[in-house]
């Protein structure tokens, strides 16, 4: 692909050296460029990748994507970009040919849940022979293939790229893990949603965003047009919690919007919760019908999970029976309320609750 074409992409650019330069891969990690490629050099915190432009080069770099103020050794094309971070996530969406445009992505954000909720997810729409990839905290599954995970959200090249793999492995859908941090990086910029999902929020990652108001406006703009792929992309939360509350009060997501918890009025909801140290179950009462649900994992935070997945699987037309089946005969999620076998009866459970909120609800 052109540079040239590249460059159309990204608002504000000015580009010098060769137009026509022919770029055959992107990278913005120095020891991952390949001959032909265009190189990112992004600012850090720890370290700039200005320091590593002439390293690229000797990798066989032929372009390179810079903040303004830098010149590059001679015969190398740049893209100047006011930020190099979203100029990194539009070239990628363009360079691998927008995947998420033929993928049914699931966005799923929030303090607590997003895991467990992405593996139902997975789990209903495999169920119903919709092929499914997970993107998250414990691992990436591109169709056959593990990886393990090296943050939530994936760098934005990187995410493209798994996009592009899901699109090629014949993934009709992908279930997303969306971290606040993710999207004030821009990691996601370029994606598009067939449907967003909010678990919950609660006091974590203020190291970052300082404030929890900061932190609800980076995951409420998960919700907006900027991400959903059509009109009808649905937008799925749990207004049990407070924020919820808030985002689902947003004028602009009235006519996409499934609300779920265990209020009356909510769309998905359950009733007759009951929980035991090992299971939970409880009555669902949805759009799609009504059907009762044993989860082989306890905790009143994993009927809500179950909830927002059936919310997604609803969405796409699969049967409640189906649906139901699939949950109750999920495996564990490792790391997240999992028991551990004892030859003494006692109950042993793993689990990251990472926030105090999470703590409270595991206890």
């Amino acid at each position: 692909m052109k540079l040239s074409r590249l460059a159309q992409r990204v608002a504000g650019a000015s580009l010098t050296g060769n137009a026509t330069t022919e770029i055959s891969s992107l990278a913005y990690d120095s020891r991952q460029v390949a001959p032909g490629g265009l190189f990112f050099a992004l600012p850090g915190t720890r370290t700039d990748g200005s320091r590593y432009i002439d390293e690229a080069v000797r990798k066989g770099a032929v372009a390179v994507v810079h903040e303004p103020g830098l010149r590059l050794p001679p015969g190398i094309a740049g893209i100047s970009a006011p930020c190099a971070r979203t100029a990194m996530a539009d070239i990628a969406a363009t360079f691998y040919g927008h995947p998420s445009d033929a993928l049914d992505v699931i966005g799923i954000t929030g303090t607590n849940g997003k895991t467990t909720t992405a593996f139902m997810v997975r789990d209903i729409l495999q169920a119903a022979n919709q092929t499914c990839g997970i993107i998250g905290t414990i691992r990436y599954e591109i169709g056959s293939r593990h990886i393990v995970a090296r943050r939530t959200t994936p760098e934005s090249l990187d995410l493209q790229r798994m996009l592009a793999a899901a699109r090629q492995a014949d993934c009709r859908a992908l279930a997303m893990e969306v971290s606040s941090q993710g999207l004030a990086a821009e990691r996601l910029r370029g994606t598009r949603f067939a449907a967003t999902v909010f678990t919950n929020l609660s006091e974590d990652h203020l190291d970052f965003h300082q404030i929890m108001e900061a932190y609800f406006a980076t995951k409420q703009r998960l919700f907006t047009d900027e991400f959903a792929r059509t009109e009808t992309s649905r937008a799925i939360i749990n207004t049990d919690d407070p924020y919820g509350q808030r985002l689902a009060a947003d004028p602009a997501l009235q006519e996409r919007l499934i609300t779920l918890g265990t209020h009356p009025s909510a769309d998905v909801r359950a009733e007759d919760i009951q929980l035991s140290e090992t299971a939970s179950s409880f009555q669902a009462i949805t759009p799609w019908g009504s059907a009762h649900l044993t989860l082989n994992v306890t905790g009143r935070f994993n009927v809500m999970n179950a909830l927002a997945a059936i919310a997604v699987g609803g969405s796409r037309g699969i049967p409640l029976p189906a649906m139901v089946s699939a949950l109750a005969n999920m495996e564990p999620v490792p790391g997240r309320l999992e028991r551990i076998p004892d030859a003494k009866g006692r109950h042993i459970f793993v689990d990251y609750a990472h926030t105090e909120d999470a703590l409270r609800n595991v206890l």
